[in-house]
């Protein structure tokens, strides 16, 4: 045992009273010359220097640790005395007692302090917490250092100072009636008794729960001490028994609780959640979070949900954050009620879903958010789920999304999913088919995936507004020897995103994806509008190899417009000889917009993109009269066409109605009009040239007369048509085709290609 030699500092003074300031102890062991240190903190860490140099009131923290010889001089290495034999127990006093020249000294120095002052000053040593109950009729003001909250633990101790008006206090902690801690600005779990000692192997130790709940409820009576609006619980090194941790509302906000590589073990029912938290703001660091106290994490054992967030005011905001945490052996782990969930640089292992999101009809607003898209309305409160660096291996779903069908649920906002490393993960991010949410200004960057997916990255969503999925790597299997095409039903990626509402402002960019069997995007819905959708310099190896879904595989599978969809600069490879491939699936898309371009495979795409109303034009004199529009005989017409690079490529059948033509339409030549606008191509910046020829043949034709041939000739002009020509078999002249050489209900069908710019 360690004790300081007299009072908070040892106090020296020469044969006149005074002060020996400047002074030095020197330290020996008894009976030799032979230096021993001593220590300025009762834990005996810190070692004084030897001699100790007295400060201005002639005194300093001195702690001894056996027998001592001591000599004591003044500042200028005047001798004035000294002791042998001097142990742990004894006081300046002692040790200069029946020295004739000091006794005058030891009278002045009691005469100049009270007993009162001299019982204040003086700091007993006990060894724990249960010692301080022993202290017969301690004075107020009373110093007392405890080694160990527990005897012989080492761990929970500290300064307490006697104060009787608070007789009737005990938090377990921080006032052990009347005793006070020093200081509760850091607090400590040990503090209030927890040990820290669960032997996960042996199944010995002792429960936590209890220490960790005062913990807490001292913090709640203790707000006035936050700083900058926050408190936190340091939880020491060690592995902690415990069936649950209540975060109550009272808390009120902002708490962080801190390990240090530190264990929890939860022992929780199946239907209570190892951490259920009532307020917003707290923050996790440096902890593993272990759903059993077992070591297999068998699923018999484990607890349901890890962390729940749920206010009883139903706000919807919750916001809190894991940082260097390691989670393992839950069935769901943070179910979070509201707003904001992330992950920092988490370690994930042995569980089902990692984030699941809870959006409830009823969530209530702060009164001054009722206007629609401020920071809290219905479209925007639901915000900020991130799951950031972390490595995973093996949880079913990184991100559930349910609830009640209304605004929230419609409006999930600001997923991140960024720079993890995974491992057999099933989705990313699912919601319920019968009630799916809807997404918006989402993120999927820079993942790395070995044998990830059972169906799609993303199934079952409603809406899609703003997605990027940009540089991931998903490799589907490590071992790239093995035959893709006997992968078997949960082995396979289905595709990338299944919804079941409208999507638009998706960029699928960058990534290397190896095993998809079916599609890119699944978006079966009638009348679904789709929008702005980029596909571009991404490898798909082993496209539609898999043993499933290869009767039509596609990158879109929709039945309905596909606005605005690039899809360029793609490497797709399968090592399937057989099937039809589409860019989407249905013939003809009624008036939309496509590019195909720049994309390497090696098999072919049988596409027919972009219909079109082609129409017959009649000209008279040279090619640039504009013509009219013969409406009136227009009946039956159908085109499309489709870009292949640079090229535009396509199909047009023109049929007159079953009239006469009219009387001014005679002898006037015959074109068939062109596409009006066509999508530009990746990397060009300009529309069709003025004067740009290309390629037409005549493939059908019907009703015509007085010539055995036909030809067609592009011309890409303003009046972007095809001029049909009529090539006269006996001399092999070529005129134009003119409405002299038809009769009623004539068709005229061609093949065209031309180039942009």
């Amino acid at each position: 045992m360690a004790v300081q030699m007299l009072g908070i500092k040892t106090k020296f003074t020469d044969d006149q009273g005074r002060p020996l300031i400047g002074g030095s102890v020197h330290t020996y062991y008894a009976g030799t010359s032979l230096p021993q240190d001593t220590f300025s903190d009762p834990e005996l860490t810190v070692p004084n220097t030897n001699p100790v140099k007295l400060d201005d009131t002639g005194s300093a923290n001195i702690f001894l640790k056996g027998t001592y010889r001591v000599r004591v001089f003044d500042r200028k290495g005047k001798f004035v005395e000294e002791q042998d034999n001097v142990d742990q127990l004894a006081t300046v006093a002692e040790v200069f007692k029946n020295k004739g020249g000091l006794n005058a000294a030891n009278e002045r120095i009691d005469a100049l302090t009270s007993e009162v002052n001299s019982v204040k000053e003086k700091t007993l040593v006990v060894e724990s917490i249960a010692d301080l109950s022993t202290i017969k009729n301690p004075k107020d003001g009373l110093r007392v250092y405890v080694k160990s909250y527990h005897a012989g633990l080492g761990k929970g101790g500290g300064y307490f100072t006697y104060d009787s008006s608070k007789i009737s206090i005990n938090d377990y902690g921080y006032v052990i009636n009347g005793w006070v801690r020093s200081s509760a600005d850091n607090l400590n779990v040990k503090d209030f008794g927890a040990k820290g000692n669960w032997n996960i192997e042996a199944q010995t130790g002792t429960d936590d729960t209890a220490a960790f709940a005062a913990a807490i409820e001292f913090m709640v009576a203790t707000q006035h001490l936050r700083k900058a609006g926050r408190r936190a619980l340091y939880i020491p090194a060690g592995t902690y028994k415990l069936s649950s941790i209540h975060i109550p509302l009272s808390m009120y906000f902002g708490v962080i609780f801190i390990g240090d590589n530190s264990t929890l073990c939860f022992d929780s029912k199946a239907d209570t959640p190892a951490i259920n938290c009532e307020i917003e703001g707290v923050e996790f660091r440096q902890l593993n979070l272990l759903g059993d106290i077992h070591l297999n994490f068998d699923i018999v054992n484990r607890s349901q949900v890890g962390f729940l967030a749920r206010l009883p005011d139903n706000r919807a905001d919750i916001d809190v954050v894991f940082t260097n945490c390691s989670i393992a052996g839950w069935n769901v782990f943070a179910e979070i009620h509201g707003r904001g969930c992330t992950f920092n640089n988490c370690g994930f292992g042995h569980l089902l879903e990692v984030m699941h999101i809870v959006a409830k009809s009823d969530f209530t607003l702060p009164p001054h958010s009722t206007p629609e898209h401020t920071i809290h309305s219905q479209q925007t409160s639901m915000r900020h789920y991130v799951i950031r660096g972390c490595r995973m291996d093996g949880p079913e779903i990184l991100i559930k999304i349910t609830g009640e069908a209304g605004k929230f649920l419609d409006n999930i906002n600001n997923i991140l999913i960024d720079n993890n490393d995974m491992n057999n993960v099933g989705y990313l991010i699912r919601s319920d088919e019968l009630a799916p949410a809807s997404i918006k200004y989402c993120s999927i960057t820079g993942n790395n995936g070995i044998g990830c997916f059972h169906q799609y990255l993303i199934q079952d969503v409603n809406n899609i507004d703003n997605l990027s999925i940009l540089s991931n790597n998903f490799t589907k299997l490590a071992n790239h020897e093995l035959d893709v095409s006997q992968l078997k039903w949960g082995q396979v990626t289905k595709g990338m995103i299944r919804a079941h509402g409208d999507i638009k402002n998706i960029s699928i960019v960058g990534n290397n994806i190896r095993a998809i069997s079916y599609c890119l995007i699944d978006a079966p819905k009638i009348n679904a509008e789709h929008c702005g959708v980029t596909v571009t310099s991404n490898n798909f190896s082993e496209f539609n190899t898999s043993k499933y879904y290869t009767d039509h595989p596609k990158l879109v599978w929709c039945r309905s417009s596909v606005n605005n969809l690039v899809v360029s600069n793609n490497t797709l490879q399968s090592s399937k000889i057989s099937g039809t491939y589409r860019v989407v699936d249905t013939l003809v898309q009624d008036q939309s917009q496509l590019v195909n371009s720049g994309n390497i495979a090696n098999f072919k795409f049988d596409d027919a993109i972009i219909s079109f109303s082609p129409r017959f034009n009649f000209y008279s004199g040279n090619d640039d009269d504009v013509g009219v529009n013969a409406s009136d005989i227009d009946a039956g017409s159908s085109g499309y066409y489709y870009i292949d690079g640079i090229f535009v490529k396509g199909y047009a059948v023109c049929l007159s109605k079953d009239i006469p033509l009219p009387v001014n339409y005679q002898g006037k030549s015959i074109s068939i009009k062109l596409p009006d606008e066509l999508p530009k191509p990746i990397g060009y910046q300009e529309g069709m040239s003025s004067y740009q020829s290309g390629f037409a043949r005549v493939a059908q034709v019907r009703k015509i007369t007085n010539t055995n041939l036909l030809n067609a000739t592009t011309r890409a002009k303003a009046t972007n048509r095809i001029t049909i020509e009529a090539i006269d078999q006996n001399n092999s002249s070529v005129r134009k085709l003119n409405t002299n050489d038809v009769q009623q209900g004539f068709l005229v069908g061609v093949e065209f290609s031309y180039r942009f710019r």
